[in-house]
């Protein structure tokens, strides 16, 4: 997709006194094509369910629970166990990885950053030496490995890495996502940003025999690859998601600290050249308080013009806008504008007289 869109602010809008600004829509996390979904709402017990739709489900069992602590949601590993399922794996049927592709997603807070091993967050594998995927840690990185006819039988010579410092010594919650389409071309995504693509090349040649289980190798203790931390979703879909799907789960996942939409009494109006692909189906506009970190984003149709409100004034908006096809892929963002919405004294009529607002509205 070629889009090239240039944004300019047309018109700003002073505060209106009776205008109640917009919340920003809650994001839905996609369903397309997830085949697997464990998001820890259990709260206590020693079975991990499977909330997708697929069958069969595969849930997992604790075999210790003295090792681990819900969080509701949510599970903390604090030590070396492996959560395992025994129940039959049709659902990941090999031909539908290397026909559709798959993502592999996560939400998670490492321990630390020196786990090694990789140590093992989601494995699909019998032992250190053979497997079919995992995805991991790998001291300040998270490592994918995915087997093929054209890698070893561990993945491991093929295998992509996220860049160095991905988790901090004080690590953070982070969104985890690694896509592999059905040509090979790979990527990982972090708190959704691309931060590495390469290929992993090959056609099918796993082995459905394998075990499926999260924490450590399979073969554990016999191998030891234990990954240890919070962790609050994981996800497989047997597709390759959007850009734009990728961003809709990162602003419907587990944010501990994710601000509240903007509640001011501000507005501004954005106008951008209209795209002229055939295919076209609407824009985004992106929108934060700091360049190039868009805490919100709305998905506004297929016009030219939008008005954002609740805009606080005195504030500083980074804004920017994407185009988006009918098959929900997404260009990159347009040039970046800025913007700080002023405050102007509403003017009196109509029986109404200003008053100071911080004393009206008790702020």
């Amino acid at each position: 997709m070629r889009y090239f869109l240039i944004v300019i602010i047309v018109l700003s809008i002073v505060v209106a006194l009776l205008v109640l600004p917009k919340r920003k829509a809650i994001a839905q996390a996609t369903t397309r094509e997830l085949i697997l979904l464990y998001n820890f709402t259990e709260t206590s017990g020693n079975v991990i369910h499977d909330r997708s739709t697929v069958e069969p489900r595969l849930d997992l069992t604790i075999p210790d629970t003295s090792k681990v602590e819900w969080l509701n949601p949510g599970l903390r590993i604090n030590s070396a166990m492996v959560a395992l399922t025994a129940a039959a794996r049709t659902k990941l049927d090999p031909t539908l990885f290397f026909t559709h592709g798959i993502t592999i997603e996560a939400w998670l807070k490492p321990l630390n950053n020196t786990q090694s091993g990789p140590a093992r967050i989601v494995t699909f594998s019998q032992d250190s030496a053979l497997r079919n995927f995992t995805l991991g840690q790998e001291a300040d990185k998270y490592n994918q490995r995915f087997r093929t006819d054209q890698t070893n039988t561990n993945g491991s010579d093929k295998a992509l890495s996220s860049l160095a410092d991905t988790i901090q010594a004080a690590p953070s919650l982070q969104h985890v996502i690694f896509c592999r389409d059905s040509a090979g071309k790979s990527a990982i995504y972090i708190d959704r940003v691309k931060v590495v693509e390469g290929e992993i090349p090959g056609a099918n040649n796993w082995n459905t025999a394998l075990e499926f289980g999260l924490f450590n190798e399979t073969s554990f203790p016999t191998d030891t690859r234990t990954w240890l931390g919070e962790i609050y979703s994981v996800a497989i879909y047997r597709t390759i998601l959007t850009a734009m799907e990728i961003n809709d789960n990162f602003r419907a996942g587990p944010h501990r600290d994710a601000p509240d939409p903007p509640q001011g009494l501000g507005t501004v109006t954005l106008a951008w050249d209209a795209n002229t692909e055939s295919d076209l189906a609407g824009y985004k506009i992106y929108f934060g308080t700091a360049s190039g970190s868009y805490e919100w984003s709305i998905e506004v149709g297929n016009v030219t013009e939008y008005t954002l409100t609740g805009l606080v004034e005195g504030v500083a908006y980074y804004m920017a806008a994407t185009a988006y096809d009918t098959d929900s892929n997404e260009s990159a963002f347009s040039e970046e504008l800025v913007h700080t919405c002023a405050f102007t004294k509403p003017g009196e009529g109509q029986g109404l007289t200003y008053k100071d607002l911080k004393r009206w509205f008790r702020w």
